[in-house]
C-alpha cells in the first residue's frame, strides 16, 4: 500500500498514471486507495502532507 500511495502522490493523484507506473490495473489502484482510507479512518486528501511525510520517514528508516 505504501508503494501505491507514493506512486499516486507522484502521479498527482491520477489513478491511470499510478497504474501505469506500477504496472497494475487502475481498479487495483482504486481498491488499494479505498483500503488505505478505510484503515486510516479518513480520506487520504484530508491528511496528504502527513502521509507524504510519514512515507518519507519510513523510506529513510528502511534505507539506514
Amino acid at each position: 500500500m505504501r508503494e501505491t500511495l507514493e506512486a499516486w502522490f507522484r502521479a498527482r493523484e491520477s489513478v491511470t498514471q499510478t497504474a501505469t507506473a506500477l504496472e497494475i490495473a487502475p481498479r487495483t489502484v482504486s481498491y488499494r486507495l479505498r483500503r488505505a482510507e478505510a484503515l486510516l479512518g479518513h480520506p487520504i486528501a484530508a491528511r496528504r502532507a502527513e502521509l507524504e511525510a510519514a512515507l518519507r520517514v519510513e523510506r529513510l528508516r528502511a534505507d539506514s
